[in-house]
Protein backbone atom coordinates (compact mmCIF):
# COMPACT_ATOMS: atom_id res chain seq x y z
CA UNK A 1 0.00 0.00 0.00
CA UNK A 2 3.02 2.43 0.51
CA UNK A 3 4.57 1.62 -2.83
CA UNK A 4 3.62 1.53 -6.07
CA UNK A 5 6.44 -0.01 -7.60
CA UNK A 6 5.70 -2.87 -4.94
CA UNK A 7 2.09 -3.21 -5.86
CA UNK A 8 2.77 -3.42 -9.79
CA UNK A 9 5.51 -6.01 -9.18
CA UNK A 10 4.64 -8.01 -6.08
CA UNK A 11 0.53 -8.04 -5.51
CA UNK A 12 -1.43 -7.02 -9.07
CA UNK A 13 0.59 -10.03 -10.88
CA UNK A 14 -1.23 -12.29 -7.27
CA UNK A 15 -4.71 -10.19 -7.84
CA UNK A 16 -4.64 -10.61 -11.34
CA UNK A 17 -4.01 -14.25 -11.33
CA UNK A 18 -7.11 -14.67 -8.67
CA UNK A 19 -9.24 -12.67 -10.95
CA UNK A 20 -8.42 -15.03 -14.07
CA UNK A 21 -8.77 -18.08 -11.60
CA UNK A 22 -12.18 -17.35 -10.60
CA UNK A 23 -13.47 -16.28 -14.11
CA UNK A 24 -12.16 -19.45 -15.27
CA UNK A 25 -13.40 -21.61 -12.34
CA UNK A 26 -16.70 -19.79 -12.36
CA UNK A 27 -17.75 -17.24 -15.21
CA UNK A 28 -15.98 -18.62 -18.19
CA UNK A 29 -17.99 -22.13 -17.95
CA UNK A 30 -21.52 -19.82 -17.58
CA UNK A 31 -20.52 -16.80 -19.29
CA UNK A 32 -17.61 -17.74 -21.83
CA UNK A 33 -15.11 -15.11 -20.23
CA UNK A 34 -11.66 -15.15 -19.89
CA UNK A 35 -9.64 -12.01 -18.47
CA UNK A 36 -7.16 -12.59 -21.36
CA UNK A 37 -8.96 -13.21 -24.45
CA UNK A 38 -11.72 -11.16 -23.42
CA UNK A 39 -10.58 -8.31 -21.00
CA UNK A 40 -13.71 -5.89 -21.70
CA UNK A 41 -16.27 -8.76 -20.50
CA UNK A 42 -14.02 -9.55 -17.60
CA UNK A 43 -14.07 -5.85 -16.57
CA UNK A 44 -17.98 -5.43 -16.78
CA UNK A 45 -18.36 -8.47 -14.55
CA UNK A 46 -15.91 -6.71 -12.07
CA UNK A 47 -17.12 -3.28 -12.11
CA UNK A 48 -20.68 -3.96 -12.57
CA UNK A 49 -21.72 -0.83 -10.88
CA UNK A 50 -20.57 2.37 -11.11
CA UNK A 51 -18.64 2.54 -7.57
CA UNK A 52 -16.55 -0.76 -8.97
CA UNK A 53 -15.33 0.98 -12.20
CA UNK A 54 -12.48 2.82 -9.96
CA UNK A 55 -10.54 -0.97 -9.27
CA UNK A 56 -10.44 -2.01 -13.13
CA UNK A 57 -6.75 0.07 -13.49
CA UNK A 58 -5.75 -1.78 -10.18
CA UNK A 59 -6.09 -5.52 -12.13
CA UNK A 60 -6.28 -4.68 -15.68
CA UNK A 61 -4.03 -7.46 -17.82
CA UNK A 62 -2.95 -4.32 -19.95
CA UNK A 63 -2.18 -1.89 -17.67
CA UNK A 64 0.15 0.01 -19.72
CA UNK A 65 -2.72 1.13 -21.60
CA UNK A 66 -5.12 2.57 -18.83
CA UNK A 67 -2.66 3.87 -16.58
CA UNK A 68 0.17 7.04 -16.98
CA UNK A 69 3.23 5.32 -17.99
CA UNK A 70 5.96 6.05 -15.21
CA UNK A 71 9.79 5.24 -14.70
CA UNK A 72 11.00 2.50 -13.02
CA UNK A 73 12.03 5.16 -10.31
CA UNK A 74 9.15 7.15 -10.39
CA UNK A 75 7.01 4.24 -9.93
CA UNK A 76 8.63 2.78 -6.66
CA UNK A 77 8.17 6.56 -5.21
CA UNK A 78 4.26 6.53 -5.80
CA UNK A 79 1.90 5.66 -3.48
CA UNK A 80 0.23 1.54 -3.57
CA UNK A 81 -2.98 0.58 -3.75
CA UNK A 82 -4.89 2.23 -0.87
CA UNK A 83 -5.77 -0.03 1.70
CA UNK A 84 -9.54 0.77 1.18
CA UNK A 85 -9.55 -0.23 -2.76
CA UNK A 86 -7.52 -3.06 -2.23
CA UNK A 87 -10.27 -4.38 0.15
CA UNK A 88 -13.01 -3.55 -2.23
CA UNK A 89 -11.23 -5.18 -5.02
CA UNK A 90 -11.00 -8.40 -2.55
CA UNK A 91 -14.30 -8.41 -2.14
CA UNK A 92 -15.12 -7.98 -5.44
CA UNK A 93 -13.11 -11.14 -6.63
CA UNK A 94 -14.92 -13.42 -3.60
CA UNK A 95 -18.60 -12.61 -4.92
CA UNK A 96 -17.32 -12.98 -8.33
Amino acid sequence: MTSQGFYNSELRPVLEHLLAARLAARLAERHGVHLYQDPEAARKLLCRSPRDADLWPWIDPAPQTTRPKTSVRDAAEQRGIPRRTLARLIDRLEQL
